[in-house]
């Protein structure tokens, strides 16, 4: 779990980074699920340190995904579909 803990926020730190270069970003926000990461946080606050770039961060309880609030709407929708014949619609678009 290290290692991958280690891979996955490599990938993430580098190619923010790269887009923030990119896109001439004058500060990068970490927000969601993944802000609550100590490993994550430490990681941007060390590279964007030496770049120049201020990072920020929520405050760890309220970096939360809305996998809770998609769970609690799935329970209270009105029409319940069963999973086991739920079908995908890869034409799906949203606005």
């Amino acid at each position: 779990a290290y290692e991958f803990q280690n891979a996955i926020t490599d990938i993430l730190v580098v190619k923010t980074l790269k887009a923030a270069r990119q896109f001439r970003a004058k500060s990068i926000v970490v927000g969601g699920g993944v802000a609550a990461n100590e490993f994550v946080r430490l990681r941007f606050t060390d590279d964007c340190s030496q770049l120049g770039l201020p990072v920020f961060f929520p405050p760890k309880n309220l970096s939360i995904d809305n996998g809770a609030m998609i769970a609690a709407a799935a329970f209270w929708q009105k029409n319940f579909v069963d999973p086991l014949i739920l079908q995908a619609d890869p034409t799906l678009y949203f606005v």
